[in-house]
């Protein structure tokens, strides 16, 4: 592992109520567990963790976590405990509830946000990747759409089946317990994929509108586990009191997806989301279809041309498959979805796009 400490050392302002400055010391290995705990693995490249983010990160944290990470790592003085983890003796079980504790804590620290606030190379994936999202009009950081794009590869696409799970009868019932998705990994391989494809080709619109067609209570608990905007801001004073459960585990995400596709994927929305043209071939005539039947939905049924199968976490689910114009789905809801989207299918992408500057 190959940790690139920034030469900005420990020169920040902690604010009023922080004013006792970390030791530089416990901060520069914290950086370095941070990476390793996080399992980077890259041979030979440099993972860039600049001090300075760090502790901004830090004090955007929840205070309970914030605290448990400053005593373990002895961040405001005293002992770093985090050093005894190399020769951690079970038998000492205070210690090892401690380090669980400090580490889990630590874990907060893999989400997207504050990752881009104190790992460089976080920040150039998520400006590359929010250049690949055209928003149209929509005044938003490149971090905001790339949490969008997030949401995408975990909730959107694949319909009800997980994004790992290729195979219609796969279940990955060992995985879709009480872990967490490593949103690092994620964007990650999202960047990956991604990384070479035109810029602006991605519908970003497209992703923002099916978020928001949601139920307002499922929006508020996507838009909660991502970070999206206020959510804060959001609720409605009568709900207040109520919580909203945010979908971080892998088996909140599965029952989420379960619910909300099904009557299977949204397989033609994915492609045109994703902005490849030899996918959505004969998409025009499909929708001038689609506009004659709009009036009387009840006519699909004569497009219903076979059934299909799908192992979801109850049991086996059936589908009903309809073709227009070439064109498979299987959730009517889609196909509403696309009309109402139609002008939004086919943007043209404009060629002076700015570049945002990585912090």
């Amino acid at each position: 592992i190959y940790v690139q400490i920034s030469k900005e050392r420990n020169e920040v302002e902690m604010g009023k109520k922080n004013s006792q400055p970390y030791v530089s010391e416990n901060l520069e290995s914290l950086a370095k567990d941070l990476v390793y705990i996080r399992g980077e693995r890259r041979n030979g490249d440099y993972v860039l963790i600049d001090l300075k983010g760090l502790q901004k990160a830090l004090f955007e944290l929840p205070k309970e976590d914030r605290e448990k990470i400053e005593r373990f790592w002895g961040l405001k003085g005293g002992i770093n405990h985090s050093i005894k983890l190399k020769k951690l003796d079970f038998r000492d079980k205070a210690f090892v509830k401690m380090s669980d504790e400090a580490i889990k804590s630590l874990r907060t620290l893999f989400r997207l946000d504050f990752l881009y606030m104190c790992d460089r190379n976080v920040a150039v994936m998520v400006n590359c990747l929010g250049e690949k999202l055209f928003r149209n009009d929509e005044n938003i950081s490149h971090l905001e759409a790339t949490k969008y794009l997030l949401l995408f590869f975990i909730i959107l696409q694949n319909g009800p089946k997980m994004s790992y799970e290729s195979d219609p009868m796969e279940l990955d019932t060992e995985t879709s317990q009480d872990f967490t998705f490593d949103e690092y990994a994620v964007i990650r391989d999202i960047y990956e994929k991604l990384k070479d494809i035109p810029s602006q080709a991605i519908n970003f619109k497209l992703i923002k509108d099916w978020v928001d067609m949601l139920d307002f209570e499922d929006v508020l608990r996507l838009k909660k586990t991502f970070r999206i905007g206020n959510v804060e801001k959001e609720i409605p004073r009568e709900w207040r009191n109520d919580e909203i459960v945010p979908v971080y585990t892998f088996a909140q995400v599965r029952s989420f997806k379960e619910r909300v596709f099904q009557q299977g994927r949204w397989e033609i929305v994915e492609k045109i989301i994703l902005g490849d043209p030899k996918d959505t071939e004969g998409l025009e005539e499909f929708l001038k279809q689609i506009d004659k039947i709009r009036k009387d939905w009840s006519i699909i049924g004569m497009f219903k041309t076979r059934t299909k199968s799908i192992k979801v976490s109850n049991g086996i689910r059936t589908l009903d498959v309809y073709e227009i114009k070439g064109i498979e789905f299987t959730d009517i809801y889609e196909i509403m979805f696309l009309y109402l989207e139609r002008e939004y299918i086919d943007i043209k992408i404009p060629t002076n796009v700015q570049e945002e500057k990585v912090p």
